[in-house]
């Protein structure tokens, strides 16, 4: 499954203001949550 790029970019702004206090990226695999601890 390919995402979109507009899709990728908004599952990034949902999880990142979800998640304000973990590091979350997309790459070309998918996406990818660095949680701090």
């Amino acid at each position: 499954m390919e995402a979109k790029p507009e899709i990728r970019e908004k599952y990034q702004q949902v999880i990142s203001s979800i998640l304000k206090e973990n590091l979350v990226y997309i790459d070309e695999s998918g996406i990818g949550i660095h949680m701090q601890g």
